[in-house]
């Protein structure tokens, strides 16, 4: 019983030894862990720290890139004003050149047309030196010309001289024939104008009052005032060509009343028509 005794507490202090280290070592463990802890604690703060001073230089390298990139704007839009204003300057030049070697080919022309001018009128001033030359051998002839010409206007106005005596008995008749030819041309007015009939060939222009196909009548705007008789032949006339013929079947003063002979032209073709030429049969 003491042996066993003894083999429990030999076991127990085994055992109390046993749980002591497995203490010693769990601590030195949670330690370690701890300082492991702190160390990283350390390390996160310095890294926490540097990323701040990254994040801080970032910033500022991103605000000094901002503010290059808005001088570097500034330089672009100046530069791109520049570029304008020169190509402006350059289109102004090349207008400019333009013009210049326009005016100078339009002076050359101008020369040329002057040379030309001045040729052709050195040539035309020979021509004339020449021309005068002519009339100038030409002028005894022409004195002589003119001599004769005075000789004739001499006898020309003694012959004129001779005529007006016979011109004014000439004249006394002529007069008197006038008159009987005026008094005459008068009569003849006066005759067509109160003669109450038309003749043959005679052409009267009138308006259609109305065109019946069915009875083959039509109403005439003219009448016995007009010349117009009963019974009389007349060819209707439109634009110098027959359409029809017509016979004067009743006569009024202002107006009359026709028909159609038939089978003669194309009488379906006074329904369109208002005035037409009636010529005398």
């Amino acid at each position: 019983m003491r042996k066993v005794s003894i083999v429990f507490h030999a076991i127990a202090t085994v055992a109390s030894l046993l749980g002591i280290s497995l203490t010693f070592s769990a601590v030195s463990e949670y330690e370690e862990n701890l300082a492991g802890i702190t160390l990283q604690k350390q390390k996160i703060s310095e890294e926490e720290k540097k990323l701040a001073e990254l994040r801080d230089k970032h910033a500022s390298d991103k605000l000094r890139q901002r503010n290059r990139n808005l001088d570097l704007s500034d330089e672009i839009t100046e530069f791109k004003k520049t570029v304008d204003e020169t190509n402006h300057k350059l289109a102004l030049t090349k207008e400019e050149i333009i013009d210049i070697e326009k005016s100078i080919a339009e002076r050359i022309s101008d020369k040329d047309s002057t040379i030309a001018r001045q040729s052709e009128e050195s040539t035309a001033l020979e021509e004339t030196v020449k021309q005068i030359k002519i009339l100038r051998s030409e002028i005894p002839r022409i004195q002589e010309q003119i001599e004769g010409k005075i000789f004739e206007i001499s006898d020309f106005k003694n012959k004129s001289a001779e005529l007006s005596v016979g011109l004014n008995t000439y004249s006394e008749i002529t007069s008197e024939i006038r008159g009987h030819y005026l008094a005459t041309l008068r009569a003849l007015r006066s005759y067509q104008r109160t003669r109450p009939w038309l003749e043959p060939g005679e052409e009267l222009s009138l308006e259609l009052s109305a065109v019946d196909l069915a009875s083959g009548y039509i109403a005439l705007s003219e009448g016995g005032a007009s010349g117009v008789r009963e019974g009389m032949i007349f060819s209707v006339n439109f634009e110098n060509q027959e359409i029809s013929k017509i016979r004067i079947k009743k006569v009024f003063r202002d107006y009359s009343l026709a028909e159609l002979i038939p089978l003669v032209g194309n009488p379906a073709k006074l329904l369109t028509l208002k005035k037409v030429d009636l010529v005398v049969m």
